[in-house]
C-alpha cells in the first residue's frame, strides 16, 4: 500500500480547508496586483510618539526577564558545584574494608542501577509541548498551558516587543530618518519592525536541553506567569506615574480595533495555508525528491566491466 495515499477526510474539513485556500490565493493575488500599479499595500500610519526612552525599555525588559535569569544563574551556580565535587571526590575517595563478596555485589547492583537510568536525551522541545503530551487527560495540564501559551505569554510579549520596544525605534527612527535616507522613503517603518522581530526571535531561540519533568514544568509555567504579570503592572504603574502615560500611548483607539483585527485576520488567511502545507507536505516532497533521484542516478559499474 502507498504510504502516501490521501487519508480518508470529512466532506466539511476539505470545504473549509479549499476555502481557506482560495482566500489565501485571493488575498496574494491582491498584493501582487497592488504592488504592480504601485499602491501601497497596507497604507502607512505613523503610530504616536510614545513618551519613553530607551531607559524605560531597559527597565521593562529587566522586570519582564529578572526572574528568568535568577534561574539561569541558578542553573550555572549548579554546574560549577557539580563539576567541583566531581574534581574532588577523587581526591576524598577513601578504600573501604570488606570482602570481595560484598564489593562485588556493591558493584553488581551499580551497574543495574546504571542500566536501568535511562538518561533523556536533550531536546529544543518545548516545555509545555512536553507538559501536555505528557499528561494528555489531565484538564489542570490543558489549563496550565492555554493559560501560559494563549493568554500570558502573547500579552506580556506583545507589550514588551510591540509597544515598548517598537514604540520607542519608531521614535528614534522618525528622529534619524535623514540618516536612513532611501530606507525611510521607500518602507518607512520597516527599520524599527526588522529589529523588534530579530530580538523576538533571539528571545525565543533554544538549545538542546535536560527536560524537567511535567509537574515541574506545570509549577514553573505557574510561577512564570504571575511573575510575569505582576511585572506587566508594575512597568504600566510605572509609566503611569512617571511619564503619565495613558491608553493612547500603548497604541489603544477604539476606533481602529475591528480594522486592525479584520487586518490580523486576513494576514493569518494570507500566511498559514502555505505554512501548514510547507510543514504537512515536507517529508513527503523530501522522500518523493529521494527517490527520484535514485531513479536518476546512474547505476554503479562493475570491476569486470570497467575492465
Amino acid at each position: 500500500m502507498n504510504c502516501l495515499a490521501a487519508a480518508v477526510v470529512p466532506s466539511w474539513i476539505a470545504g473549509l480547508i479549499t476555502a481557506a485556500l482560495a482566500g489565501c490565493v485571493t488575498i496574494w493575488l491582491v498584493v501582487i496586483a497592488r504592488c504592480v500599479m504601485g499602491v501601497p499595500v497596507i497604507p502607512y500610519q505613523p503610530r504616536r510618539p510614545v513618551p519613553w526612552n530607551g531607559g524605560h525599555v531597559l527597565l521593562a525588559t529587566a522586570a519582564f526577564f529578572s526572574l528568568s535569569l535568577f534561574i539561569l544563574l541558578l542553573r550555572v551556580a549548579d554546574n560549577v558545584v557539580h563539576l567541583f565535587l566531581a574534581t574532588e571526590a577523587p581526591k576524598a575517595e577513601k578504600v573501604e574494608q570488606g570482602s570481595l563478596e560484598h564489593k562485588a555485589a556493591r558493584q553488581a547492583a551499580a551497574a543495574i542501577n546504571e542500566k536501568d537510568k535511562q538518561p533523556e536525551q536533550p531536546s529544543t522541545e518545548h516545555l509545555i509541548t512536553r507538559m501536555v503530551r505528557a499528561a494528555r487527560s489531565d484538564p489542570w495540564v490543558w489549563l496550565f498551558a492555554v493559560l501560559a501559551a494563549v493568554v500570558v505569554a502573547p500579552i506580556v510579549e506583545e507589550f514588551l516587543f510591540r509597544v515598548m520596544l517598537l514604540g520607542w525605534l519608531e521614535k528614534v527612527e522618525r528622529r534619524h530618518r535623514r540618516a536612513l535616507g532611501v530606507i525611510w522613503r521607500v518602507m518607512p517603518g520597516a527599520t524599527p519592525i526588522c529589529i523588534s522581530a530579530v530580538l523576538f526571535g533571539a528571545v525565543h531561540f533554544k538549545t538542546a536541553g535536560e527536560m524537567p519533568a511535567p509537574r515541574v514544568i506545570a509549577a514553573g509555567l505557574v510561577i512564570d506567569a504571575v511573575f510575569k504579570l505582576l511585572a506587566l503592572g508594575y512597568v504600566i504603574v510605572l509609566l503611569r506615574r512617571r511619564l503619565g502615560v495613558r491608553a493612547a500611548d500603548f497604541g489603544w483607539a477604539p476606533e481602529k480595533f475591528w480594522p486592525d483585527v479584520s487586518l490580523g485576520l486576513l494576514a493569518a488567511l494570507a500566511i498559514l495555508p502555505p505554512v501548514y502545507l510547507l510543514l504537512m507536505n515536507s517529508l513527503a516532497t523530501a522522500s518523493s525528491c529521494l527517490s527520484f533521484g535514485l531513479l536518476l542516478a546512474p547505476a554503479p559499474r562493475s570491476s569486470k566491466a570497467s575492465r
